[in-house]
């Protein structure tokens, strides 16, 4: 598979060295990653949007819309309302949890442009675009998984990066998820919630229930369900791939339904208040140290 790495490398690498760096007009953070997989990115974007907004900040966030069932042909400006349809499932969870406005388009830059005309935010904030080399941001994140870590070296398919190392180069902050002092810890709640009414309930309560799960990294999650309670049904789908609704519905014929807030918001309206559909939420543990520095360099900086 290396002459497929190989090209891919070359494909990303040529499309950023002819074009020049474009510079957004405010303040910028993008949150990326080199490895494939599952490391928690759109969380940490979540955390970081709440961070900021409880610190008085006009937030917005830009996102690809991946796997998004509509292509935009031009910036998809979400406010209040964020179908899943048009924003992906990753940047729709992002919005129900923020409440702020999300962009999603193939072109970050002009989806920069579309957000700052329509809600003028006082910063930006990329849920992935690290290796966009065309744009100046402001602020580098990288959450970096030392589990899967660099492995051959090599790009997909032939290895286990979806960006050249390089991209790293000139990132102010690298997160490690992983090992023995991560900075940033996920973790799932011992209680779900109900999809529609919001009532919590314990894990361990439910006589008989299944879990419908379609994330990139789904076996910690499957491990904790089953820490609280053992007499559960699992269901794998893909990462991105919905549930659809005649399934959905086969299952709570049998038993409640436990989703992740990722597979949930894929659904959301197409569930009602009679379905036995609850959510386990996620939460993101960020070590003190990272969080005092990372907020306190962006409210610096972003004046």
């Amino acid at each position: 598979m290396f002459p497929f790495s190989l090209s891919v490398f070359w494909v990303g690498f040529l499309r950023g060295y002819f074009k020049k760096k474009k510079t957004i007009g405010v303040y910028s953070v993008v949150v990326g990653n080199p490895n494939i997989g599952g490391v928690g990115k759109t969380p940490f974007v979540i955390w970081l949007v709440l961070a900021l907004q409880k610190k008085g900040k006009k937030v917005g966030v830009v996102t690809r819309g991946y796997k998004a069932t509509y292509y935009a042909r031009k910036p998809y400006v979400a406010y209040a309302s964020y179908d899943v349809r048009w924003l992906g499932d990753e940047g729709a969870l992002i919005g129900e949890r923020c409440h702020c406005p999300v962009v999603a388009y193939h072109d970050r830059f002009l989806a920069a442009q579309a957000l700052m005309k329509a809600y003028q935010p006082e910063l930006i904030i990329f849920d992935d675009g690290l290796q966009y080399r065309t744009i100046d941001f402001s602020l580098k994140i990288c959450l970096f998984n030392r589990k899967i870590a660099v492995g051959n070296g090599y790009m997909i398919p032939g290895g286990p990066l979806r960006a050249p190392l390089s991209s790293m180069e000139g990132v102010d902050f690298i997160l490690n998820i992983a090992g023995a002092q991560p900075a940033l810890v996920k973790k799932n709640y011992f209680w779900v919630y109900h999809s529609v009414t919001k009532e919590e309930r314990l894990l361990s309560s439910f006589q008989q229930c299944t879990l419908i799960i379609g994330i990139a990294d789904p076996d910690p999650v499957i491990q904790h369900v089953k820490r609280y309670n053992a007499n559960i049904e699992i269901i794998l789908l893909n990462d991105h791939q919905s549930c659809s609704l005649g399934f959905l519905k086969e299952a709570l014929l049998f038993s409640a339904v436990i989703m992740t807030e990722k597979d949930w918001i894929k659904i959301k309206s197409y569930l009602d208040i009679n379905d036995d559909v609850w959510i386990l939420p996620l939460m993101l543990e960020v070590h003190p140290v990272i969080e005092e520095a990372l907020l306190t360099k962006i409210m610096k900086d972003c004046l």
